[in-house]
């Protein structure tokens, strides 16, 4: 954390402030997305949203046709009916043509909502997913440098305010299209009042620009509240058992109110600043019609009958209006979340793995790492210092070291889910670099200390490792991890529900499942990370056989702190603080190969 922000915060932060320095630039860049990615249905949504606002704009114009029927713009009375196109029109067929165009209105209008609700799932959909894929192609290393909760909050809430702001933006731009017709409307009975008025609602709009500007930095505030909020509850129920062991709950809650706090004083913040600007519009409003009725009347000398009509069109235009202002103080709320948003999908698409290659390395004779050191970025210690080594083929080696050693770092080299900093890994002389790191992750499995499975049937998470794979593929390798006698005492055998992370399992229990897991893909490379740490002494003696019997079919690397599980090795590498003391080094190798 820095100053109470996550590190992806921050980031996020610098982003906004650096390259989306001004609404109009956040407004573009999000027109322009849901430009990109609605195609021909956006600009469906735009024609359905300028043909409602015409045929409305159409029943405006009849306004004064209504007014001179009733006698108020025609004092003298001078009939009934009108001569439009050199006809005779009478009130009866006014009135039932302003019928008819309500109804087609009505009818644009529901094709237009149905249309703006498509585009807005459409959208929402097509976010997430390029929100989802970012993160799941970025490097490891870069992962673990955000809290899993800042993604979670930006592919749920977040896509989902932007991709409201979709329907915003059209009903925005039906607005904008009526006002112009109410105001021809205007100036068709009197062009001097209309432009009096245009000139104080202009004036108008100076006035709030300070109040819309302060209303949208309070909700770029709110942005980072929220998600900061989300981390603290998901943080908090992932480590809700150690809280309750700890009885830290008192403590956890005093950061979480401060956390609630901050959000809620940043709500109000903005929810006081766009009441403010919306109580200062409407007064200001008020003044500008009643300046403008003052203005006609004395200064313009426009008539009672035509200055009612005008009242009439200008109160249906401040109505618009209102809508537009609404929907528009809406779009302020969204637009930081959108720049947050693209702020995130830009850092993930910096930090993106290289194309796997098409085809993955086999290993044959032995994997070597070659002067490697790790740190985890520029400047910080290393982690692995001058580490080499080799683990030959188709044996168990055992690698082992105190707590701290970096074990697990030098495993996560192995396997291809970080690169060094400086050296090589190497697979039978075939450096692991680049497209060809991504592809080698095929041909390994791994068991954590920490046994993770989804909230899914035991079926479902056994076939992540390989999609095609059989009943009877699942059984050989529930039985060769011991997990054959328990699964099927399950309801549902195969199907049952692991609950969330496999929580109706007992720890040995999802530890010899993902164990199956691993071993179902066939892997090259097999790595268990204390992967027996959870099993008793028996259970673990029936592991490690099972091992053993795969010496010649694949290579096995165990991290282990049991001296029991050494027995079972045939070369062992000891690690402390970071270096190699003791293990099958690459000139042991070269010796050999002599």
């Amino acid at each position: 954390m820095i100053s109470g922000w996550s590190q992806s915060e921050v980031f996020c932060r610098a982003r906004v402030a650096g390259k989306c320095k001004s609404v109009t630039q956040q407004s573009l860049t999000l027109v322009r997305d849901v430009v990109r990615t609605g195609g021909g249905r956006c600009w469906g949504g735009v024609v359905l949203a300028v043909a409602a606002a015409a045929s409305e704009g159409v029943g405006t114009f009849m306004l004064p046709s209504f007014l001179r029927m009733a006698g108020a713009l025609d004092p003298q009375g001078t009939g009934a009916s009108l001569r439009m196109v050199g006809h005779a029109v009478n009130l009866e067929t006014i009135l039932l043509g302003y019928v008819l165009l309500v109804a087609v209105v009505g009818g644009l209008l529901y094709v237009h909502a149905l249309v703006s609700t498509s585009l807005m799932l459409r959208y929402g959909r097509a976010l997430r997913m390029r929100v989802h894929a970012a993160v799941m192609s970025m490097r490891w290393a870069a992962v673990i440098r955000y809290r899993s909760a800042d993604f979670t909050h930006a592919m749920t809430l977040e896509v989902g305010q932007c991709s409201f702001a979709v329907r915003l933006f059209l009903g925005l731009l039906a607005h904008m299209i009526y006002v112009p017709v109410l105001l021809s409307a205007a100036v068709a009975l009197s062009l001097s009042f209309t432009l009096v008025v245009l000139a104080l609602f202009v004036g108008l709009a100076v006035v709030m620009l300070p109040l819309v500007r302060r209303a949208h930095g309070l909700a770029e505030g709110a942005v980072h509240a929220n998600r900061a909020l989300h981390a603290e509850v998901a943080d908090e129920l992932a480590g809700l058992r150690s809280l309750k062991i700890l009885r830290a709950e008192a403590l956890r809650g005093q950061v979480f109110q401060s956390r609630v706090e901050r959000q809620v004083s940043l709500q109000f913040s903005q929810a006081a600043a766009m009441a403010g600007a919306s109580q200062v519009q409407r007064f200001l409003i008020a003044g500008v019609v009643a300046f403008g009725v003052w203005a006609g009347r004395s200064m313009l000398d426009v008539s009672v009958p035509e200055l009612l009509a005008l009242v009439l069109l200008y109160g249906r235009t401040m109505m618009v209006a209102s809508r537009l202002q609404e929907q528009w103080r809406q779009i302020m709320r969204i637009l930081p979340t959108h720049a947050a948003l693209e702020c995130l999908l830009e850092e993930c698409r910096a930090e993106a793995e290289p194309v796997a290659a098409v085809e993955a390395p086999s290993l044959q004779r032995e994997l070597r790492l070659s002067g490697v050191s790790y740190r985890l970025q520029d400047g910080a210690a290393a982690i692995l210092s001058d580490i080499d080594v080799r683990i030959p083929a188709f044996s168990v080696t055992a690698l082992v070291g105190p707590s701290g050693a970096g074990k697990s770092m030098l495993a996560d080299l192995v396997m291809g889910l970080i690169e060094p900093s400086v050296g090589s890994v190497s697979i039978d002389g075939r450096e692991l670099d680049g497209g060809l790191r991504m592809a080698w992750r095929s041909r390994v499995g791994y068991v954590p200390q920490e046994a993770f499975l989804f909230h899914d049937t035991l079926r479902a998470n056994l076939l992540l490792a390989r999609p095609d794979a059989r009943d009877a593929d699942l059984w050989r390798v529930l039985t060769l991890a011991a997990a054959d006698g328990f699964v099927r005492a399950l309801p549902g055998g195969l199907d049952a529900r692991l609950g969330d992370r496999g929580g109706s399992l007992s720890g040995g229990e999802r530890q010899r499942i993902v164990l199956s897991r691993a071993l179902l893909s066939e892997p090259d490379l097999l790595i268990l990370d204390e992967a027996t740490s959870a099993l008793d002494v028996s259970m673990e003696r029936q592991i490690l056989e099972t091992l053993s019997t795969l010496r010649g079919r694949m290579t096995v690397l165990l991290i282990t702190h049991r001296d029991a599980a050494l027995v079972h090795a045939d070369h062992v590498i000891r690690l402390e603080a970071g270096r190699v003391i003791s293990g099958p080094n690459n000139r042991e190798s070269d010796d050999g190969a002599a």
